[in-house]
């Protein structure tokens, strides 16, 4: 633990079961170990899964006694997460050093008149790769009978361009060679009346590394204009002395004393100078100066409070240290009041939380005498931390529900720090359909204590939902807590809607009754429609899917469509103890024959039946009644009296009599035994069981009953019918068979 490769006999290891927080619990007194410590630990998943990884994931702390927390860096490995530019830390030696690089670079060129060697022959080898191209026809060439230049970062060691020229690469014939180009081809006027080398020089930075090869015949002998530009990179030579046509290879430095440079301008053998081939093998070593360390965020904090930092500096050391404060958008602004050099305990209280509620340190440094940089021991900040939580589903599983019913899912958001979160918790949840639909609902929770969680749940209308849903729940504290990703849970399609696909049932009734196809009605009948749907969770409340037609009397193909504005119709919205109705009055209507047409679907479209539901009923206005007919006829048990009646009346008086073939009453039942009645086809409530006044059992045979019937003190009209034959002067006969 104390070494973070692990690899130290303080190491300990376990592995946890747990559904989301595991807990590793270790006594670090029993190791006695001194003060300042850092402690390195790390976690991964055992046995992950297809989306899950196996890296570790490291982190550390530092044992210091006595002190308030915060953050502190007192190890190099500490700043894995940093932003480390120009230095690198060496174990060996324990101290932070510039970076160097080592760049081999190999140029081959030859004088004009060369017997051998031609252009393609000619080389710039820059690690390993030749920035010279001549032949692949991709990269432009570069001009002949030009001298050439190629600049290198003195901190990287790297070719690279100090002016960008004002088109591409491509278009650009100052520049030459592989892509992108670092070769700038200069011409004789490019030298001596543009100033191009000079130009070039001047966007370069002291010490930077240039190296200069002719290609072809330079005429050097009109170069005395450029004379001072070549010492100023340590190259002596006088550039006029040399012979037209010769061959030359420079490496020197910007800034460099004349005579300081490599200066290859012959290869010592005795053919003319100008066939002479000349090759350069050297190294480009760059060494960063300056560099700089910032550290990740740190906080988010309830409070700043101090910083502090401790730094060894050599006498050609210069180094600045930055405050940074980050806001909730994650824009770093610099704090000028809190920057310093030399103090190495600042004040940072003043600092707004709420306005920076993270911070960021930056320490820059310089050193381009020694270059070895200053040693930074540690920084640290203290701060009061927040509470933390997690926000868990209380199930993993696919919860079910019937369209119309609410979708509840039960959450916890648990605090696993040591402080009481203060202020009421923002929840937004939202639930997406696959087909894209959303829904979202926005609402607080009370702050969990210490150790505690705060359940609540999820509450959407499923109508419409059907099928697989995701519910993405986010908790936001008011409290800047450090890690905010566990505040935020993704259920991928663990909500199932099972779609209403249940068809409703119609039921229609003419003044309380179902009547059969071309019963009589009366005049004035009321119709009530009533929907019965399954789905406890979704209610019917308006007429859209409903349509009622009315077919007239003379008129027997054509329905016309009722509308939902006729005063004679009306509807009640189904709820949990009411079932969706229409209520439809049509009457007074004339005498006829009529047709009734229903269609109406439920909430969620469901037809009530693949055909409307349709009936026809007669109109009879002319108030008579039929004969009683009893049934059945024979009975051996009981007997009810089946009858029509038409008009718009219902009889006052309404009395039979049973009687033996002598004539002799042996029972008579009223209107009140009877029961209701109604316009159109009757059965009588009442149901004779074969007994005289005094309930004794009549025996077996024929019997005689007569019917009474009055309204407003007069006989009712005897409406005939093709049964008639079976009376005689008003009587019928009945028959017992037990």
């Amino acid at each position: 633990m104390l070494d973070p490769s692990f690899n130290t006999s303080n190491k300990r290891s376990a592995t946890e079961t747990a559904q989301v927080i595991g807990r590793f619990t270790t006594d670090l007194t029993s190791f006695n170990f001194p003060d300042s410590t850092t402690i390195y630990w790390r976690t991964r998943f055992s046995n992950p899964t297809a989306n899950e990884t196996n890296e570790w994931v490291t982190s550390s702390f530092t044992l210091i006694p006595n002190i308030a927390e915060g953050w502190g860096q007192y190890e190099a490995d500490q700043l894995d997460n940093a932003s480390i530019t120009g230095v690198s830390y060496n174990n060996l030696t324990g101290n932070w050093e510039f970076i160097q690089s080592t760049t081999p670079i190999s140029i081959s060129t030859f004088g004009a008149d060369h017997p051998t060697f031609t252009y393609p022959d000619i080389e710039a080898i820059i690690g390993g790769i030749d920035f010279l191209v001549t032949s692949n026809g991709i990269d432009p060439f570069c001009k002949q009978n030009t001298l050439n230049a190629i600049a290198f970062d003195k901190e990287s060691g790297d070719p690279y361009v100090p002016f960008q020229g004002a088109t591409i690469d491509v278009f650009n014939g100052e520049v030459c060679g592989r892509l992108p180009q670092r070769i700038y081809n200069f011409e004789e006027d490019d030298l001596i009346t543009d100033g191009r080398l000079q130009f070039l020089i001047d966007n370069m930075r002291d010490g930077d590394p240039i190296v200069l090869f002719s290609i072809g015949s330079v005429a050097y002998s009109n170069l005395g204009p450029i004379q001072s530009t070549l010492n100023s990179l340590g190259i002596g030579t006088t550039v006029t002395s040399l012979t037209d046509g010769q061959p030359v290879i420079f490496f020197g430095k910007k800034g460099d004393a004349p005579g300081t440079a490599i200066e290859i301008i012959n290869d010592g053998t005795p053919t003319p100078i100008t066939q002479q081939a000349l090759q350069l093998a050297d190294n480009v070593l760059g060494s960063f100066t300056s560099g700089t360390i910032r550290t990740s965020r740190i906080g988010p904090a309830l409070d700043w409070q101090s910083y502090s930092f401790n730094i060894s500096e050599e006498a050609n050391d210069t180094y600045s240290l930055r405050v940074l404060g980050v806001d909730q958008n994650g824009v770093a602004t610099s704090l000028p009041t809190f920057e310093r050099s030399r103090a190495e305990t600042i004040d940072i209280a003043t600092i707004d939380e709420t306005t920076y509620p993270s911070l960021e340190l930056e320490f820059a440094f310089q050193d381009d005498i020694d270059l070895t940089p200053p040693q930074l021991n540690f920084w640290q900040i203290g701060y009061s931390l927040p509470p933390e939580g997690i926000l868990q589903s209380e199930s993993a599983l696919v919860s079910s529900f019937q369209e119309g019913e609410p979708i509840q899912r039960n959450f916890l958001f648990y605090n696993l720090s040591g402080l009481d979160f203060q202020d009421s918790l923002s929840v937004e949840v939202t639930l997406i359909n696959n087909s894209g639909a959303t829904q979202t609902s926005n609402f607080n929770i009370a702050p969990p204590a210490a150790g505690d969680s705060t359940i609540f749940s999820t509450n959407f209308g499923s109508f419409g939902f059907d099928g697989l849903n995701s519910l993405v729940v986010n908790v936001t504290p008011r409290e800047n807590e450090m890690y905010s990703f566990n505040n935020r849970l993704t259920l991928t399609n663990l909500i199932d809607v099972q779609a209403d696909q249940t068809n409703p049932v119609l039921d229609v009734t003419f003044d309380g009754t179902q009547i059969l196809d071309g019963d009589i009605v009366s005049p004035n009948p009321n119709i009530l429609i009533r929907m019965r749907d399954d789905n406890p969770f979704i209610f019917k409340n308006d007429t859209s899917g409903v349509n009622l037609s009315l077919k007239l009397p003379g008129d027997e193909s054509v329905f016309q469509r009722i509308s939902f504005d006729d005063p004679k119709l009306s509807f009640t919205s189904a709820s949990e103890s009411q079932d969706f109705e229409i209520t439809y009055q049509p009457g007074p209507l004339d005498d006829g024959l009529y047709g009734l047409r229903v269609q109406a679907a439920d909430e969620a479209g469901n037809q009530a039946g693949a055909e409307p539901y349709e009936i026809n009923f007669e109109v009879i206005n002319t108030s008579s009644i039929t004969h009683f007919y009893p049934y059945p006829n024979p009975f051996s048990t009981s007997c009810q009296f089946v009858f029509t009646l038409t008009g718009s009346e219902i009889p006052d008086q309404i009395k039979i009599q049973i009687m033996t073939v002598s004539g002799r009453i042996v029972r008579e039942i009223t209107q009140d035994e009877i029961g209701t009645i109604r316009i159109g086809n009757n059965i009588t409530d009442y149901a004779w069981d074969g007994r005289d006044e005094f309930g004794d059992q009549l025996a077996n045979g024929v019997y005689f009953y007569r019917v009474f019937v009055n309204s407003n003190g007069q006989s009712l009209e005897r409406r005939a019918t093709n049964a008639d034959r079976a009376f005689k002067n008003g009587f019928g006969k009945l028959y017992i068979l037990r």
